[in-house]
């Protein structure tokens, strides 16, 4: 009978015996019997023993197996000492993450089968480990961030020593007061004394309580002393909105906003002068006008270009649809402006 030996569990092969398979009734080692839950019995030419959470010390380790009406087996199985890991050379540490690095050793990396924090008997989930870069292992505690303090880690991998190590999570940084300098249904501006860092390490904006962020592309960081969020397509209903900021290394900010209900629009009538042009008159609203964010024709999702949309008149909006031509028959305009309600006229 032989014997493989990994972090997990004891196999002991051998040629198959199903009789004597079924007639075991016990395993013992140093004379105590190991419980039956540990020990499976129902595959061919191998019993496996579950050796998880028990510690085998480097050395020799003998197992009796007795089964009715058969003589005892015993089997000798020898534990070898474990590797030493890799030394671990430096690390960088956030509250959302935590960065070892060490001259690589790709066995050790290969063969990391927990992560243990705090003293913790479950290791941190698998998905949260990353170790496919060469010399990195990387923790990535993004959604459950680190208290500052002392956190300690216990790293294990089959065959090798553990590696413990402590880090110190620092207290977050005092992000910069915000202020809100301008509200739309369409874009929300924060305006704030600039700090460069703060903004390079904004993770995630997250509006009325989800779990969830805008979408990084919605989110403009780009110019000094101000976060703009964009909401194009995805307007803010009238009312109370809730933002908390996340920043990398800093406290989160919570800003709260009001989005006032959409103002009413002119009333407007609509003429089509050619097949080429349409007219849209109405009692003028220049701020109505300033505010057009787009024309929308016969329920297209895309806005009729800016250059074909002339609003410099007073009490006046012109499309110019050269090279498009209307066809004969009914259609309808759907007109979109910043703050106001939306306007559909519908010309035949």
């Amino acid at each position: 009978m032989s014997s493989i030996v990994n972090s997990d569990n004891i196999i002991f092969s051998f040629t198959d015996d199903a009789n004597w398979r079924s007639k075991i009734e016990g395993i013992y080692t140093k004379g105590t019997k190991i419980h039956p839950s540990r020990y499976n019995t129902t595959l061919a030419g191998r019993v496996m023993l579950d050796t998880t959470g028990v510690i085998l010390t480097p050395g020799a380790h003998q197992f009796l197996i007795k089964a009715v009406g058969y003589e005892d087996v015993t089997v000798t199985v020898t534990v070898a000492a474990p590797l030493t890991p890799p030394t671990i050379t430096g690390q960088s540490v956030s509250a959302t993450g935590i960065k070892l690095d060490f001259i690589d050793n790709p066995d050790w990396r290969s063969k990391i089968t927990g992560v243990y924090q705090n003293g913790n008997s479950v290791s941190i989930h698998a998905s949260r480990i990353k170790r496919n870069v060469a010399g990195e292992v990387t923790l990535d505690f993004t959604g459950a961030a680190l208290s500052p303090g002392t956190h300690q880690f216990v790293i294990k991998a089959n065959g090798y020593e553990d590696v413990t190590l402590t880090v110190t999570v620092a207290a977050p940084l005092a992000p910069p007061t915000i202020t809100v300098q301008s509200i739309s249904a369409f874009a929300v501006t924060f305006n704030f004394t600039d700090n460069a860092d703060w903004r390079s390490k904004i993770t995630g904006v997250y509006q009325n309580g989800n779990s969830v962020s805008i979408h990084s592309s919605r989110i403009k960081r780009n110019v000094a002393g101000q976060v703009t969020l964009d909401f194009t397509g995805a307007a803010l209903a009238p009312g109370t909105h809730r933002f908390v900021i996340k920043a990398d290394g800093y406290e989160d900010v919570t800003v709260t906003i009001n989005v006032a209900a959409p103002l009413a629009p002119p009333t407007i009538t609509g003429q089509i002068l050619n097949p080429t042009t349409v007219i849209f008159n109405f009692s003028d609203n220049a701020d109505w006008r300033s505010k057009i964010t787009g024309v929308y024709q016969n329920g297209n999702s895309a806005s009729i270009h800016p250059s074909r949309i002339n609003k410099n008149a007073a009490g006046q909006v012109t499309l110019d649809l050269t090279g498009i031509t209307l066809a004969p028959g009914t259609h309808k305009f759907l007109i979109k402006a910043d703050g106001y309600q939306d306007v559909m006229v519908e010309i035949n």
